[in-house]
């Protein structure tokens, strides 16, 4: 009896080593799939980052040809001369269409960075059609903006049909 007792207690030493080391196995699978776990949603969340930087980056340059085209748009010397300057040349515009026309203007008011003048043509109308595609380039897309407010037409019985333009021009406003 004497010699199963030593071969249980080996055995049993055995199996106590045995379980202790499939344990430490154990614990180190859990820690190592815990591990992956939050070392995947750190990738995962750099990768994140990383596309927003991308999307950032490609939106700046976006912004930065957008720009680009805008100050393509702007009139030859517009940031080297007055605002006013510039109201003023829209202005003259607007009399050389219509030259036999009386034109008033306003003061200047400014508002933040806008300046910006009212304006009233008034005239008779001599063509329709020409009267027409003159309107049409008056609210044509330019710098200085244009804006008609209000247009009147009298129409008269002796054929003699005068207008009103009431309107307003607006510009940025640039420190030379």
């Amino acid at each position: 009896m004497i010699p199963f007792y030593k071969y249980l207690r080996k055995s049993l030493y055995f199996h106590i080593a045995s379980g202790f080391i499939l344990g430490l196995i154990a614990g180190v699978l859990v820690f190592t799939d815990n591990y992956k776990k939050i070392l995947t949603q750190s990738i995962l969340s750099v990768r994140a980052e990383l596309s927003t930087a991308q999307s950032i980056r490609e939106e700046d340059e976006l912004l930065k040809r957008k720009i680009e085209i805008l100050r393509a748009l702007l009139p030859e010397g517009y940031r080297d001369s007055e605002s006013e300057v510039f109201i003023l040349e829209k202005l003259d515009n607007v009399k050389s269409l219509f030259p036999t026309s009386k034109l008033t203007v306003t003061e200047f008011q400014t508002e933040g960075e806008i300046i910006s003048t009212m304006f009233t043509l008034q005239g008779s109308i001599e063509n329709w059609r020409e009267f027409v595609n003159k309107i049409a380039l008056l609210e044509s897309p330019g710098l200085p903006s244009l804006y008609i407010d209000k247009l009147i037409i009298n129409l008269q019985a002796d054929g003699s049909n005068t207008f009103q333009i009431s309107g307003r021009i607006k510009a940025a406003r640039f420190n030379p």
